[in-house]
């Protein structure tokens, strides 16, 4: 019995995942072998996986995003786990870059927001990178400026994101972005809410007149959506 990948047997083959599990004509094929290899590359992975959820540095990240009592001890625990281990920083939570998981709840009402902008700051003061890309290739900036968030963007925009960073497949901004809104569609407190997006990206130092891939500009968004406020508040600031 041997392993190999992409190439397929002549004298017979069975294949499992990207590999293909030969029988060759000088060993008879034993199937009780066969299935036992298989059940442990089954084990084995997942006991992988399991072991990176149970690492303690994790667990005490976990714990005190979640936990209830005793909130200075597991921040004192996080703040320990960072100087121990800085990598700490490019560790991954539910498959997303340990920032993202903890901006991602920047905003939110209660413990859960409050404790989230500590730990995103505890982050970004070690390294973290506020520039980094989702799994789209879109800006962490620009990811929340498509919903206004605002929160979210002005911790980025405090810790030094690049305001004018541009989503890969459109090469627009985040104050493209933003601009998107349709007013005739939303509620006043939305139209309200982008406004403020818009402000608070300018006030940023947002390049007004910024191009994406097709030549379009923040105003042009602006005005071909009908946009009003939007639009009077990008001419009067220049564009």
């Amino acid at each position: 019995l041997s392993l190999s990948k992409g190439v397929r047997a002549s004298t017979g083959s069975a294949r499992t995942g990207g590999y293909f599990l030969h029988f060759t004509k000088e060993k008879e094929f034993d199937m009780r072998r066969f299935v036992s290899s298989v059940c442990m590359m089954m084990l084995v992975v997942p006991a992988l996986v399991f072991a990176q959820a149970e690492d303690p540095a994790i667990k005490a990240i976990e714990a005190y995003i979640y936990g209830s009592t005793d909130e200075a001890g597991k921040e004192a625990a996080v703040k320990e786990a960072l100087e121990k281990n800085p990598d700490l920083v490019k560790a991954s939570i539910d498959d997303r870059p340990i920032l993202e998981w903890a901006v991602d709840n920047i905003g939110v009402e209660g413990d859960l927001g409050r404790k989230s902008e500590n730990l995103a700051q505890m982050l970004a003061a070690k390294g973290a990178d506020v520039n980094m890309k989702d799994a789209d290739g879109m800006p962490l900036l620009v990811k929340y400026a498509m919903f206004a968030r605002i929160e979210p963007m002005a911790f980025l925009l405090k810790n030094g994101a690049d305001v004018n960073a541009k989503d890969k497949a459109d090469e627009r901004t985040a104050l493209h972005w933003v601009t998107l809104l349709n007013e005739m569609d939303a509620e006043p407190e939305n139209i309200e809410q982008f406004v403020q997006a818009v402000e608070l990206l300018l006030d940023n130092k947002a390049e007004i007149n910024a191009a994406d891939v097709r030549g379009t500009t923040p105003l042009h968004n602006a005005a071909f959506l009908g946009n009003l406020k939007m639009t009077e508040l990008l001419v009067a600031k220049g564009a």
